[in-house]
């Protein structure tokens, strides 16, 4: 005997279909006792539909309409407790939760739950399409370049080059799977990904057994071009919204000295860190780009060795900086860790690393 859940079509219910022997509990199996359209359909796609058993008790979660990616942490070790761990290229693109509804009517948010109209348009026609070859489910996944990197999270620009890359399902049939292993979630994924195609593709997901074996999966995605990876261990439940050693990253890194030009301060609206909490550098071949400054302490010690106030005004990485060039260390070499160098030639996810002389 199997058992499965089945959506109705026209309610927002679900029934309880049972094969060998056959039964349903929708009302026109109840009133005519013959076969119903829920079990033609499980009979014709069993793989479509959750089966009866395969869900926990704690499953009775409520995810609420747009939950929230689980986020990254950075890899720091093999975990003691794990045997096997699952690695996969890390895309850097746009993250992206959609939701299918039974309709076919396709929900998108960003991965701090916006909904709006420019989040809707990095969100193609052709990949709502796809989508809606679906039964109900709630994706995660990140619109990026399947060939090649993404220079920019924003690069709508690429067109039909940019795919939806999914790597994890938090909901299937109305329920929420969050507290199932990763290992079966990735199953019933790639079970709802064979209904699509181009552009909307599962990643490529590898199961390693120890240190030894990832290290030559990265080191192969690297050499591919890949901005980094995304390390999971099979039996990790998905959190929404929060960093767990469930989903961690692991980013390759290039480094560069850079001289000093100036200084500026930050616009955040809750932590003010001073004149001097970005630096602004620029390379021998007279790139600019700027990095936040190490930490507050560090902050605070420069704000110490303004000279005088003297401004220059420029625009780096799209965005116009006005910065002060009158300070001690102007013409001193730092290095910077980053990710990679964009066409236009700046330092992408530039981050402060040490003093060249020091």
């Amino acid at each position: 005997m199997q058992r499965f859940k089945v959506p109705s079509s026209s309610e927002d219910l679900v029934y309880d279909v049972t094969l060998d022997p056959n039964s349903c509990t929708c009302p026109d199996y109840r009133h005519r006792q013959r076969d119903c359209k829920h079990i033609f359909a499980v009979q014709q796609r069993p793989d479509l539909f959750v089966q009866d058993g395969e869900f926990l008790e704690s499953e009775k979660v409520q995810l609420g309409p747009t939950p929230l990616p689980m986020l990254a942490k950075p890899y720091t070790g093999w975990p003691r407790t794990v045997k096997e761990l699952a690695v996969e290229e890390k895309f850097d693109g746009l993250r992206m939760m959609a939701r299918v509804h039974k309709n076919g009517n396709v929900d998108v948010w960003s991965r701090t739950g916006k909904t709006d109209g420019t989040v809707k348009r990095q969100f193609s026609s052709a990949m709502r399409e796809e989508l809606r070859k679906l039964p109900p489910c709630v994706l995660d996944g990140e619109i990026a370049e399947r060939e090649g990197r993404s220079t920019s999270a924003g690069a709508t620009r690429l067109g039909s080059r940019l795919k939806f890359m999914v790597f994890d399902v938090v909901e299937v049939m109305g329920k929420a799977v969050v507290n199932q292993p990763m290992s079966q979630r990735r199953k019933w994924l790639e079970q709802l990904l064979t209904l699509c195609s181009d552009p909307v593709l599962p990643t490529m997901q590898y199961v390693v057994a120890s240190q030894q074996e990832m290290d030559a999966v990265v080191e192969n995605i690297w050499d591919n071009g890949g901005e980094g990876v995304i390390v999971n261990p099979l039996g990790a439940k998905y959190s929404p919204g929060k960093r767990t050693d469930a989903y961690m990253k692991i980013k390759a890194l290039e480094s560069a000295a850079l001289t000093v030009v100036g200084f500026c301060e930050s616009k955040g609206e809750i932590m003010q860190r001073g004149p001097a909490a970005i630096t602004v550098l620029k390379d021998d071949d007279g790139n600019y780009t700027v990095v936040k400054t190490l930490d507050n302490n560090t902050c605070n010690e420069l704000s110490e060795l303004f000279v005088d106030e003297c401004w220059e005004e420029r625009k780096i990485a799209g965005k116009w900086v006005r910065y002060n060039t009158a300070h001690q260390y102007v013409g001193r070499k730092l290095r910077i860790e980053f990710h990679e160098r964009t066409p236009d030639r700046s330092y992408r996810h530039g981050r402060w690393d040490r003093w060249e002389d020091e």
